[in-house]
């Protein structure tokens, strides 16, 4: 996928929770990421998931996993997969947030890497990221199903993605133990959750 701004601009959805600023929201932009945002991208993701600027915000895994999160050259691969994209969430030229999306057979896809920086945390970014994504799937992908998957010891984050329409669906999946791309484990039994959402149009939800 290529680089640029995505389906006119600044989003106007009323977010569904946390402090909304509309003249802050108004500034949002949406851009498909390429190599060259990779190590903005990285720095993003590891002061969110592990604060390594040294602003821990809600979303910190720092008390389970210690080390970065992922290096530019991760970001960069991600950006060159096939079936995929990184979309970012920027207000000017700055990246505010991130969410990979990976789509698979059948109508279903995957997201990861979702990521706001600590500083802008709570003003609305992460839910309007999210509903944008779900929108441009279905747009581009027809997307009907997606999964994301969460450490299961993560009891906020879960609840965030229950009240924008995620469930758990019972699976779980193993912690990539012993690969020092994502980091140091704090504890032998860490895991993930999987969360799934319909995106059909007469689901009900989304």
């Amino acid at each position: 996928m290529g680089p640029g701004s995505l389906d006119g601009g600044a989003m106007r959805r009323e977010n569904t929770g946390g402090h909304l600023d509309f003249g802050f929201m108004d500034a949002l932009t949406w851009v498909l990421a390429d190599d060259a945002h990779a190590d903005e991208v990285a720095r993003l993701v590891n002061a969110a998931y592990r604060g390594a600027e040294g602003v821990i915000g809600w979303t910190s895994e720092a008390h389970l996993v210690r080390g970065r999160r992922i290096d530019s050259q991760g970001v960069r691969d991600l950006v060159r997969a096939p079936a995929g994209c990184l979309l970012l969430a920027c207000l000017g030229a700055r990246v505010r947030g991130c969410l990979y999306l990976q789509a698979r057979d059948q109508g279903e896809a995957d997201l990861g890497l979702f990521a706001v920086h600590p500083q802008v945390q709570g003003r609305g970014i992460g839910a309007r990221l999210m509903a944008h994504a779900e929108d441009w799937m279905r747009a581009h992908w027809q997307t009907v199903r997606v999964d994301i998957t969460v450490i299961t010891e993560r009891a906020d984050l879960i609840a965030w993605y229950h009240r924008r329409g995620y469930r758990l669906t019972g699976e779980h999946r193993p912690f990539p133990y012993g690969d020092a791309r994502v980091g140091e484990p704090r504890r032998p039994d860490l895991r993930f959750a999987v969360m799934q959402k319909s995106l059909a149009r007469n689901s009900g939800v989304g």
